[in-house]
């Protein structure tokens, strides 16, 4: 995936109310504006971001139809990892892409981050808190997941270029983060 900006990277969020500055890793930034926007411009303004996260779930007229069926249809994170790893994947042709819930819904394509996005959107309906990974690598080519809870163990829901990487997300169930980043 080739991102305008590094993703693990902190970038600077201030709130409008208190001037305060607020710390978000990228895929922090990304949930939170991908919930509350549909355009890329509004996607890269911080303050956004920070209201976001303060946010419940949205409501259901958020949602178009197409979206809320969809998030009615998968139930559970398995469920979710099967419709995302059926979508085709987004090579971003034309340019570096940050899609939200509602895009990854019309174009039906989507990359890691924009797939991990679309799984928290989808899950935060079921009780999920919205949490994304992000694992670095050396050769710049980051993966991006959506992680959960469920008693007591961690599971992800994830897209990737590499079949390897999706293939069992979704539906293995881990001790630890430390040792679900190890099986990535």
């Amino acid at each position: 995936m080739s991102e305008a900006r590094p993703l693990g990277r902190a970038i600077t969020a201030t709130t409008d109310r208190r001037q305060e500055r607020a710390r978000l890793s990228f895929p922090q930034a990304a949930l939170a504006d991908a919930r509350a926007s549909d355009t890329f411009i509004d996607l890269t303004k911080p303050a956004a971001s920070v209201i976001a996260l303060q946010m419940s779930a949205p409501p259901r007229e958020a949602f178009t139809t197409k979206g809320w069926k969809l998030i009615q249809r998968l139930g559970t994170p398995a469920k979710v990892q099967r419709w995302l790893t059926s979508l085709p994947y987004n090579w971003e042709r034309r340019g570096g892409t940050m899609r939200s819930f509602r895009d990854v819904v019309k174009r039906n394509e989507a990359h890691c981050l924009e797939a991990a996005v679309a799984a928290a959107v989808i899950l935060e309906q079921r009780g999920y808190p919205p949490l994304l990974l992000d694992i670095e690598s050396v050769d710049l080519l980051d993966h991006d997941l959506f992680v959960f809870q469920k008693g007591g163990l961690w599971g992800s829901i994830g897209r990737s270029r590499d079949i390897g990487l999706h293939s069992a997300t979704g539906l293995e169930l881990f001790r630890s983060l430390h040792r679900h980043d190890g099986s990535h």
